[in-house]
């Protein structure tokens, strides 16, 4: 189903929901038809959607800050709307935009209520409305230092501070370039892994209720990872001895469970296999000693030699482990 015309499309980290939110509020106020990902209706296909609406908007308002620059989502979807022409870029907090962003003329703001008029007139393509406060003379003021040493600062800050652009480097030199493996962050459930960004689409959707599902490109979920309730026993060995019994009475069948070596010693456990319908499964859960942490991995046959390489790199040598808010 195509969607439906809007207005202005609001791009944004997570994190800064309660700016979008405003944002949003005060755009309507002014006759602004708004759309934001919190209007996704069940069952859609994310990215899809978000594409979709990106496309039919008029202008995309993308909310630069220290979170959303390092966005890769916000990035690409700023990166969609640049290359049709209609994205119209804030920043809060000072943030400077990402690379690639730079030619275009970026709003400051410090107070959305305040500067609305400002942002209504960004939209219109038309210059500001109100003077600029005391504050913004003096960011001009600045920008009259010797063009050698600006140049200087902003290739050494493009090159040392894009935090996207270096773990792009990073990621390329662990794990290849071929998957455009990207590093995602999560405070609200502690962990931080990389992806396969060509193979798998990250839904950030159900961030709050503490799970992460990536979708392939047929939208379908392959992978998810999640935090779950520590049993009461709080022992890895009998919550696998458990689980297998369970995998057993469902048909599941079990070629591997680990760890093999030691498994006293360890605060994970892992199964392995095929289900009913002939795709293979790989689970694995950490016990945090506060929680239970768990990637869980389904996928057909013709992609077992990729996941062979995927699940190592995600859940063995990226997966780092904290408390959420951390």
């Amino acid at each position: 189903m195509a969607a439906k015309p809007c207005d202005i499309f609001v791009s944004y980290a997570r994190e800064d929901i309660d700016v979008a939110s405003r944002l949003a509020e005060l755009l309507e106020a002014k006759g602004y038809s708004v759309w934001w990902d919190f209007r996704l209706v069940a069952g859609t296909t994310y990215r899809d959607e978000i594409a979709g609406r990106i496309d039919h908007a008029d202008k995309v308002l993308v909310i630069w800050s220290t979170r959303s620059i390092k966005s890769p989502f916000v990035i690409d979807e700023a990166s969609r709307a640049l290359q049709q022409e209609k994205l119209v870029p804030i920043s809060v907090h000072d943030a400077q935009p990402p690379l690639g962003f730079g030619q275009l003329h970026t709003l400051f703001v410090s107070e959305l209520d305040r500067d609305i008029d400002r942002i209504v007139a960004a939209l219109r393509g038309e210059g500001s409305t109100k003077a600029p406060s005391r504050r913004h003379r003096f960011r001009l003021k600045r920008l009259f230092i010797p063009l050698g040493i600006v140049a200087v600062v902003v290739v050494a800050a493009a090159i040392f501070i894009d935090a996207y652009r270096l773990d792009y480097f990073i990621n390329c030199v662990k794990y290849g370039c071929d998957l455009d493996y990207v590093t995602y962050r999560s405070r609200v459930i502690g962990l931080e892994f990389a992806y396969p960004r060509r193979h798998l689409m990250l839904d950030t959707m159900h961030e709050s209720q503490q799970r992460l599902p990536l979708l392939n490109h047929k939208g379908e979920v392959e992978v998810t990872i999640f935090r779950s309730a520590m049993p009461s026993h709080r022992d890895p060995r009998r919550g696998s001895a458990e689980e297998q019994q369970a995998l057993g009475q469902d048909g599941y069948v079990l070629n591997y469970v680990g760890p093999q070596v030691e498994p006293e010693t360890k605060n994970f456990y892992i199964l392995s296999g095929l289900r009913k319908d002939g795709k293979t499964f790989y689970f694995r859960r950490w016990y945090t000693g506060r929680d239970v942490v768990s990637a869980e991995y389904v996928y057909p046959p013709e992609s077992i030699p990729l996941y062979d390489k995927v699940i190592v790199d995600m859940t063995i040598r990226s997966m780092r482990i904290r408390n959420p808010g951390e």
